[in-house]
Parts: C-alpha cells; structure tokens; sequence
C-alpha cells in the first residue's frame, strides 16, 4: 500500500533505525523490494521470498505439519482436515501445501481445506464447516494452537468427544496448550532460539558483514492427549 511505502521512506529519510524485521511475509509482498530499493538492512522472519535478495530466518514450519499427518496416519486415520490460516500469507501457503502433499505420500484423499484467519472464532467456525460434510474428518490439523483450542469446544458442542470422536492437532505449542483439556497435540517452534538468531542476524547485517543461515532448532511433534485411533 501506497501508505506503507510512505512510512519506510520516512525511515530511511530520517535514518531513525539501521534496519527492520519484515515479518508475517504475504504472497508477493512489496516490502523486501522495497528496503533493497531504501537501501535498509531487511531480515525476513519467516519463510524467505524467492529471489528477493533479502535474508531470512526460519525453520521448515511445514516439517511440523507433515510429522502431524504422519502421526494420525499411524493412528489409523484416512480422512485428516486442515484448518488452514489468513488467506495470502506465506506461511499459511506453506502450512497448507504441507499438508495437501503429506496427505498424497500417505495415499490419502486430499480434501479441501477449510478456510479461517487463525482466530478462535475463525478455527470454531472451519470446524463446524469441516463436521458438517457428509463424510466428515475423522481427525483435524489446525494452522495454530488457538484455532484447535477453539476446535475442541465446537466439537463438543456438538457432542463429540476428542480425542475418542475426533483428533485434534494444533501448532505452535503456546503455553495454553497442555493446560486445556485433553492436552493438545501439537507442533512446537524454538520461538526463543529463532528471536535470538534473528537479533544477532540483523545486526550483522547493520554492520555490513555478509550473514550466514542460522542453525536453528528443528520443529519439534509434542504428542498429548488430543488425538487417538479413529471410532470404529
């Protein structure tokens, strides 16, 4: 927006920061462009914009997706939904194609995503869309925590149980996570390590030094209570 291109030039022209954190990428974003044309040290926080020339920092969030789907395949599962998040944003692609080519290595039908905003409402809401198919999921992998939260209470409402009716994975592992009942199942990002790392990547690149990719934690598949086999 013409808005936001005003506000990085006002930035570079008062030389108020040595660089910025450009973070929750959208498809075709303006703005790492934008600071290699500003001429402002940039670090993508998240997965990288192919050919940007801009830095990133970040783990293959979609790993935690696959290890989910792989994880209910085991289980037992043949139908597995996704709930995916805002529409447009890198992440949310790279969660969802996660997803779709996981389903395809296992053999399993690849089904249409449900569409939400990774609000609770908006998880409740896909949730309510998914269980309301003809031949619904048997168990469900949300783009986040806070939208599979949110799944377990709509599907209780209904009068389902989880995980014994419906499994329920989230991602992020939030602190809320274990604390609900039954504990989430969910993929868990080193936010820590990766805030660290981008600090330190960032100020190397205010410096001039040439940066090289950080070594971060791999995502890691945290298994509770929230999935199981599939009802008879």
């Amino acid at each position: 927006a013409e808005s936001e291109r005003r506000a990085y030039e006002r930035l570079a022209g008062d030389g108020r920061v040595d660089g910025v954190f450009l973070t929750d990428l959208r498809v075709d974003d303006p703005r790492p462009a934008l600071t290699t044309e500003l001429d402002i040290p940039a670090l993508i926080v998240g997965p990288p914009q192919e050919g940007s020339g801009v830095p990133s920092i970040g783990v293959d969030d979609g790993s935690g997706i696959r290890q989910a789907v792989r994880h209910l395949r085991s289980l037992g599962h043949r139908r597995i939904g996704h709930v995916c998040g805002a529409e447009g944003y890198v992440h949310t692609e790279s969660r969802r194609i996660a997803w779709s080519e996981a389903l395809a290595e296992a053999g399993l039908p690849d089904l249409p995503p449900a569409k939400a905003d990774f609000t609770g409402a908006s998880g409740a809401q896909a949730t309510h869309r998914l269980l309301d198919q003809d031949d619904p999921p048997t168990a469900i992998v949300y783009a986040n925590d806070l939208m599979a939260i949110a799944g377990i209470t709509a599907a209780t409402t209904r009068g389902l149980r989880v995980p014994e009716d419906l499994s329920v994975v989230g991602f992020d592992d939030i602190p809320l996570a274990d604390c609900i009942s039954p504990p989430l199942t969910t993929a868990r990002q080193d936010v820590l390590a990766w805030g660290h790392a981008a600090a330190r990547t960032l100020v190397a690149l205010t410096e001039g030094k040439d940066v090289q990719p950080a070594q971060l934690p791999p995502v890691q598949f945290i298994v509770r209570a929230s999935t199981a086999p599939p009802p008879a």
